[in-house]
């Protein structure tokens, strides 16, 4: 068991290794303090550009602790109003006294592309920390991402930025690099989800994801995981209030939810996981399960802030509704318990084993999930705003060779073999058009000016071999009369 807690422990080490980068490219004395990327972490709320890389300056203020924490408006870093593309603005401040929501939010609104967050504890791992939402879920108003690095990282970064204070020529040239990368190694996503059924934001997720899942699913597979608190202390033979099997998985009632027993909750949760079997593996039509939560968030849950009718009752009449089988989903439940008689009593629920409970901990374990819910996309850990519209981009990011949806629906643009976007393309197409207008313009000018100086030239000249011929033509006359 240590073993295999080692492996699992060295391979979530990897994966922060690889794909949270963050570099610095310049300067030179700066970069050579860096022997590796540095170790970061990303934020639990924002917008996480997920297959993209962000490369910017550094803006930091070495004088003014306000400014700093960030834990007011931001008055003394002025960003550009119009910064470069290839200079995103990167506020850093520290950690502490007050939400990481907070500090990100006054980032933002001076114009910040990403909050460069220093740990305040020296030797804390900034890998294991969360930087999550706060209470009143503030976060999902942020549209910039935030990085969390370690305080010896952090250090350097301060201690040169403030030894070059008074250079602002050295200043303008710390740039660094942040890459937000996932896990591609094939042409296939697996995603999973982590939750119980009171997590009510679960189903509004779902709910907007469901519009870009009904184009990704031949190349993707969703699989969730149903979470309980597991008791290893339980006693055979006992039943236990809020428990199934003798108290090893148990919920807390959810009496702000209307939810006065944890085995209404655990009771729900394998029906999904069964409607997810009969949807997945026997009905071969993953919108039986999508359209299930979907319905069932709105019939029994209602906006979120109540449990409207989270019943037996509530479940039962949408699986009607929804022409579900409900005896493979009934058999699935009470299979899960060993039990083999369909007319069992109920109360069998409440000490005996149960097979999809224990299996859903068992694959939480492995992955070392402790936040819960959670989404893994491709055994990558997905952080930012939990929408249907950033974790499509996330997934998409998953891909190797991208859908054709991730492009139609403006997750991702194009590359041409130049390198370049279509947008680029478009708008150098656009400009060489208006150069050679106006050249067209310009020339048309000058050739119609050389035309009317011709035709000037032209009249004059006619005009002289005109008075000319006159005079000659009065000369001979005269000559002649003269003669005779």
């Amino acid at each position: 068991m240590e073993a295999k807690l080692l492996f699992i422990l060295l391979l979530s080490s990897l994966f922060e290794f690889i794909l949270n980068k963050v570099t610095i490219i310049s300067p030179k004395a700066l970069k050579q303090q860096f022997t590796n990327p540095i170790k970061a972490s990303y934020s639990n709320f924002g917008k996480i550009p997920y297959g993209y890389t962000l490369s910017g300056r550094i803006y930091f203020d070495p004088d003014n602790i306000k400014s700093d924490m960030a834990c007011e408006p931001i008055e003394t870093i002025k960003i550009p109003k119009n910064p470069s593309v290839d200079q995103a603005p990167i506020v850093m401040i520290d950690r502490g006294n007050c939400t990481f929501v907070k500090k990100v939010k006054n980032v933002e609104n001076i114009g910040g592309h990403l909050a460069l967050i220093i740990e305040n504890v020296d030797g804390e791992d900034p890998s294991h920390i969360i930087m999550s939402d706060d209470q009143k879920r503030q976060g999902e108003n942020i549209h910039i991402p935030a990085v969390l690095i370690g305080f010896e990282d952090g250090k350097k970064i301060k201690d040169f930025y403030r030894k070059n204070k008074d250079n602002p020529d050295t200043l303008k040239r710390i740039i660094i690099e942040v890459q937000f990368e996932m896990e591609h190694n094939s042409n296939t996503v697996n995603y999973s989800i982590y939750f119980s059924s009171e997590y009510f934001n679960i189903y509004k997720t779902l709910k907007e994801l469901y519009h870009y899942h009904v184009h990704l699913d031949n190349s993707t597979t969703l699989k969730p995981y149903y979470v309980s608190n597991y008791n290893k202390y339980f006693t055979n033979g006992n039943e236990v209030d809020n428990c199934y099997s003798s108290g090893r998985y148990c919920i807390t009632p959810r009496y702000d939810l209307n939810i006065s027993d944890g085995r209404q909750i655990l009771r729900e949760n394998l029906r999904q996981k069964c409607i997810y079997k009969y949807a997945y593996e026997t009905a071969k039509n993953s919108s039986v399960y999508w359209n299930y939560m979907g319905m069932f968030y709105d019939d029994c849950i209602g906006n979120g802030t109540e449990a409207k009718n989270f019943t037996e009752m509530c479940a039962t009449n949408t699986m009607i509704q929804l022409n579900v089988n409900y005896l493979p989903v009934h058999l699935c439940i009470i299979d899960s318990f060993g039990i083999k008689d369909i007319n069992h009593e109920e109360k069998e629920y409440l000490t005996k084993d149960n097979e999809i409970l224990k299996h859903d901990i068992e694959v939480k374990n492995n992955h070392n999930i402790w936040l819960i819910p959670t989404i893994l996309i491709n055994n990558r850990t997905f952080w930012g705003n939990w929408n249907g519209e950033n974790i499509f981009e996330a997934l998409c990011a998953a891909y190797k060779i991208k859908p054709q949806v991730c492009y139609d629906e403006g997750a991702f643009f194009k590359e041409n073999n130049t390198g370049m976007s279509y947008i680029t393309i478009a708008i150098i197409t656009v400009i060489v058009i208006i150069i050679n207008l106006v050249i067209f313009l310009v020339c048309r000018n000058w050739i119609k000016r050389k035309i009317a100086d011709k035709v000037e030239a032209t009249d004059i000249n006619n005009k002289i071999n005109s008075v000319v011929t006159s005079y000659i033509s009065l000369k001979d006359a005269k000559e002649t009369s003269s003669s005779n």
